[in-house]
C-alpha cells in the first residue's frame, strides 16, 4: 500500500495536549512518526550496506544526505512548533527533534545489526524508555 507521508506528519501535529507545556506524548509521537518513516523506507542490513558502498564510490552522495538529514529536522522541528503552538525559533523544537533523532540513529544501529531479530519500532520504544528515565533523573522526577 502507498504510504502518505503528509497524512502521518497531519495526525502528528493533530496530536498535541490541551494543557500548559508540551504535550506528554510529544516524544513518543515523534519517535513514532520516525519509525513510520524509517519502516516505509524498508531498510535492511543489506539495503544499508547497499547505501554504504554507494557513498564510498560516489562521496557527494555522503553531503547530500546530510543535507537532507539537515532539511528534514528543519522541517520536523517546525511540525513540532505547529503541534504544541510553539513560538517560532522556540528552541524546544529543535532539541527534541534532535534528541529523539540520536535515540533513533541508535535504534537503526541495533536494528540493521545482522543478529537482530527485534522490530524497529520495539527497539524504539525500549531506548526512548531509558532516555525517560535518564531525563527524569536529571529533573529529580519519576518514571
Amino acid at each position: 500500500s502507498f504510504w502518505d507521508q503528509h497524512a502521518a506528519e497531519e495526525r502528528f501535529t493533530d496530536g498535541c495536549g490541551t494543557g500548559p507545556g508540551l504535550s506528554e506524548t510529544l516524544p513518543g509521537d515523534y519517535a513514532d512518526l520516525l519509525v513510520a518513516r524509517w519502516t516505509e523506507i524498508g531498510i535492511t542490513p543489506e539495503r544499508a550496506a547497499d547505501l554504504v558502498a554507494a557513498m564510498e564510490r560516489e562521496p557527494r552522495l555522503l553531503s547530500r544526505l546530510f543535507a537532507s538529514i539537515r532539511d528534514q529536522e528543519r522541517a520536523d522541528a517546525e511540525l513540532v512548533r505547529t503541534r504544541e503552538g510553539l513560538a517560532a525559533g522556540d528552541l524546544r523544537a529543535e532539541v527534541l527533534v534532535q534528541v529523539i533523532g540520536a535515540v533513533g540513529a541508535a535504534c537503526m544501529r541495533e536494528f540493521l545489526c545482522p543478529d537482530n531479530a527485534e522490530p524497529l519500532r520495539t527497539i524504539m520504544q525500549r531506548r526512548l524508555a531509558a532516555a525517560r528515565e535518564v531525563f527524569a533523573a536529571e529533573s529529580g522526577g519519576t518514571t
